[in-house]
């Protein structure tokens, strides 16, 4: 990472990754190929001309979409491996987060 922006990199990437792995979780291994980021809760469900079929996922491809895949095995790559067994654990960041700051400051 270059310009100085490793940890806004590593928040986007682990909010993204997480993203998707709880939607993939929630839904049986389903990829879907579109997401609202700004909907707290469910941000799988878009109403959208094409993709994601609506909200019951017939015909969305089991196996993800390219951009999608693509883009989580990138953000793998940004994030370190404290962060990767977060997301193992479908952890939300804001909890991630706290756990750390918990652990810098020596609280257990």
């Amino acid at each position: 990472m270059r310009f100085g922006y490793e940890a806004d990199a590593q928040r986007l990437a682990y909010r993204w990754i997480y993203m998707v792995t709880k939607a993939f979780v929630d839904f049986n291994g389903i990829v879907v190929e579109k997401y609202d980021v700004t909907r707290p809760v469910d941000p799988h469900k878009v109403e959208a001309e094409y993709g994601n079929q609506g909200s019951d996922f017939k015909g969305v491809a089991r196996e993800g979409f390219g951009w999608v895949n693509a883009s989580y095995v990138y953000g793998l790559q940004i994030v370190n491996a404290h962060m990767k067994r977060a997301l193992g654990a479908v952890t939300r960041y804001d909890v991630f987060l706290k756990a750390v700051e918990s652990e810098d400051a020596g609280i257990f």
